[in-house]
């Protein structure tokens, strides 16, 4: 009915259909309670907070009260009656309720709970049985509610597989030196030696140092108490031998020079402030410009890379003498040699263009072109050899310094479809280009070997 009392004026019947001895019969009456209570007592600027929640107890009463009228309901049978007389019945038991309340209300508003009905009386009291005991009834009382904790996946799956073996994984303890990657080129083999050889002096270093502190502990002692017979030279053994362990400590316990020079001489061979980083570099500039121009290889590393030149062509010779040793050598071998064989179609390229510019007069007027059937109808013969000169002019693969030529050309303020093309469109006409001076050229070479021929005989 709180939907219809919201905004309404005119008059509405509300009908609700309540099973009795059920718990919907408590909810009801508990509601009822609750509009008195705000008419008397909320509406008027106080609230009771006392009354603001339901606590547990109640709820649980309430719903044993329904549970109980089911399980005593089995000896009871059921009639059909007129709809008239039960709802004659409803109106009975609503104003009976109310004034009940009413009365509460008015008399005992200090105290007033929502479960007090009268002094002595309770909601929860049927039929002369107090429904709101724990014990009563056939209700079976839950158990708390258990709040689950966050799912951590790694500790759950650590917990899981370290279940079967009660062996703590040992830590691994991390080798001396530097960490000798395999584009650094260390003698790996005589330098881990020497290493591991180090790092087992160290150790017996450090049990020297435990014995010798224990000596010297011993003589203190010894020191300090009053000597006994004999006493005397037992005392000047400790200190000797305390004196002699520690200065063993100081010599005894490092390499040999001749060790010493040799891992020296190993650590300057490698290149330990390579990284990665200074590897792909290198490689990089081998791409660009072949293996063999070694000045601008290490020009172009250096600048990238913050090191000497001179650090680059030692890196060069070495890396050429034991590249095998890299895991990855092939991919790098062979990304230098793609890399070679593009320098040298360019070289090609270069050497096609100037043959054919060579035996044009002025090739920027005049440059015929021997199509055959391969012209096409879209680009001219003056757009064709305005791009063949400037290949010529700035190599091939520039193709944006290209456009700008074209768009700055006077020739062409007006060729709109030869302005507006891209560098990839510029990139494929210009392949059938040179294929066509290719051929051009090899002909050309052949009629001049036959003309020789043919004047001898």
């Amino acid at each position: 009915d709180r939907a219809h009392r919201i905004g309404q004026t005119k008059p509405v019947t509300v009908f609700r259909f309540v099973s009795e001895g059920t718990v919907e019969e408590k909810i009801i009456e508990r509601a009822d309670r609750k509009l008195f209570l705000d008419a008397a007592v909320i509406q008027q600027g106080r609230l009771a907070e006392q009354n603001a929640k339901v606590g547990k107890t109640d709820l649980m009463a309430m719903v044993r009260f329904g549970a109980d009228e089911i399980f005593a309901s089995k000896s009871k049978q059921l009639t059909d009656e007129d709809i008239d007389v039960l709802l004659k019945r409803g109106e009975e038991r609503t104003a009976e309720e109310g004034k009940k309340i009413q009365t509460d209300v008015q008399h005992n508003l200090a105290n007033f709970s929502l479960t007090t009905v009268e002094e002595g009386g309770s909601l929860f009291d049927f039929e002369g049985r107090d429904y709101k005991d724990k014990g009563s009834g056939l209700f079976i009382n839950l158990p708390t509610r258990e709040r689950k904790r966050n799912y951590d996946v790694d500790e759950y799956f650590g917990g899981e597989m370290g279940k079967g073996s009660g062996k703590k994984k040992e830590r691994k303890e991390k080798r001396r030196g530097p960490p000798m990657h395999d584009f650094q080129f260390f003698n790996k083999p005589e330098l881990e030696a020497l290493l591991k050889r180090e790092e087992e002096l160290e150790k017996e270093q450090k049990a020297a140092a435990v014995s010798a502190k224990e000596l010297r502990a011993r003589a203190t002692a010894a020191q300090a108490a009053p000597p006994a017979d004999g006493g005397a030279e037992s005392l000047a053994a400790l200190v000797e031998a305390a004196d002699a362990a520690d200065a063993a400590l100081e010599t005894n316990y490092e390499l040999p020079p001749k060790d010493l020079a040799k891992k020296e001489k190993l650590l300057k061979e490698g290149f330990g402030d390579w990284s990665r980083k200074d590897l792909r570099a290198y490689t990089n500039a081998m791409e660009r410009k072949g293996r063999h121009d070694v000045e601008t290889v290490a020009k172009e590393t250096a600048q990238e890379t913050g090191k000497s030149e001179a650090d680059v062509k030692r890196y060069h010779a070495v890396f050429w003498k034991k590249y095998q040793e890299l895991a990855d050598w092939e991919r790098l071998v062979d990304k230098v040699e793609k890399g070679e064989k593009k320098l040298q179609r360019s070289e090609e390229i270069k050497t096609a263009l100037a043959e054919k510019i060579g035996r044009a007069p002025k090739p920027y007027e005049c440059l015929p072109l021997n199509y055959g059937a391969s012209r096409g109808k879209v680009w001219t013969e003056e757009e064709d050899a305005f791009l063949v000169n400037m290949m010529h002019l700035y190599g091939y693969g520039n193709w944006e310094r290209i456009r700008v030529e074209i768009r700055n050309a006077w020739q062409f303020n007006f060729d709109w479809f030869f302005k507006s093309r891209n560098a990839q469109e510029l990139q494929r006409r210009a392949d059938l280009l040179i294929r066509i001076v290719e051929k051009e050229n090899d002909d050309h070479k052949r009629a001049a070997g036959d003309s020789p021929a043919k004047a001898s005989s």
